[in-house]
């Protein structure tokens, strides 16, 4: 099976709470993404950051920005 994002809510800041197609949710804490990968500098904004939409994945900016399922699996909680 291949891990997919079905679902994301906005928490507060910059945290996520993401269901995957496996059934397990978890949250994420994007600030340091946010603020060490040069390609996330646009999501600084909150508000920005708060328009992300769900594909398979999590992506911003129409596509532009995106982040891997597994990269989110691995590090929410």
């Amino acid at each position: 099976m291949f891990l997919e994002i079905t679902e994301a809510e906005y928490v507060d800041g910059y945290r996520l709470r993401v269901v995957f197609n496996d059934g397990i949710v978890k949250e994420m804490d994007f600030t340091d993404v946010v603020r060490k990968y040069p390609v996330f500098k646009p999501l600084q904004n909150v508000d920005s950051f708060r328009k992300f939409n769900v594909t398979d994945t999590l992506e911003w900016e129409d596509g532009a920005i995106d982040i891997a399922p597994e990269y989110v699996y691995e590090h929410g909680v």
